[in-house]
């Protein structure tokens, strides 16, 4: 019985032995587990940041993609607008030949060489984008408010107006319609 016995506890003290280390493995299994939820959780939460600035950078591009677009059309536009000015300038340098020798047409053609100086300035500007001086910036900003014609402050729209005043300026001293 004492050999009967003395197996029995060998059995059983095998079996707790047996219980005792699945018992360590089960809970290194669920520690495995949490582990792992957390970095899943962890790497979730990294793409859906990275998803947030994914969006983020995509709309960004699309507005500036918009922006460029519409700066593109504008710039077209003045393109098509200061080579319409050359068009204009020679029209008055014709009407001033045609009425050559009056005072008006002196001062028209005072006027046209200031303004042509300017378009130059204007389409140099233009042609060389890529070198932003200063004083080119000055010649494709605006004017702040409206001020005597100077370099520094031209754009393109004031040369127009200079050309339809030296145009009606000398239209009127010579009894004939402006035409507008």
């Amino acid at each position: 019985m004492s050999r009967e016995k003395a197996r029995h506890e060998d059995t059983e003290k095998a079996r707790k032995d047996e219980i005792s280390r699945l018992k360590n493995v089960l809970e290194q299994y669920r520690a495995g587990l949490v582990e792992l939820r957390a970095k899943r959780l962890e790497t979730a939460h990294k793409y859906q940041k990275t998803t947030v600035l994914l969006k983020a950078e995509m709309e960004r591009r699309t507005k500036l993609e918009s922006v460029a677009l519409k700066l593109k059309e504008e710039l077209q536009h003045v393109k098509k607008r200061v080579r319409g000015l050359p068009a204009l300038v020679q029209a008055v340098k014709d009407l001033v030949k045609h009425l050559d020798g009056s005072e008006a047409s002196l001062i028209i053609q005072r006027r046209i060489k200031k303004v042509a100086s300017l378009l130059k300035a204007i389409q140099a500007a233009r042609d060389n984008l890529e070198s932003t001086s200063d004083e080119d910036e000055a010649l494709l900003e605006p004017p702040k408010r409206r001020e005597a014609l100077r370099p520094e402050i031209f754009t393109e729209e004031r040369p127009i107006e200079e050309l339809m005043d030296a145009l009606t300026t000398l239209t009127s001293a010579e009894g004939l319609e402006p035409a507008r």
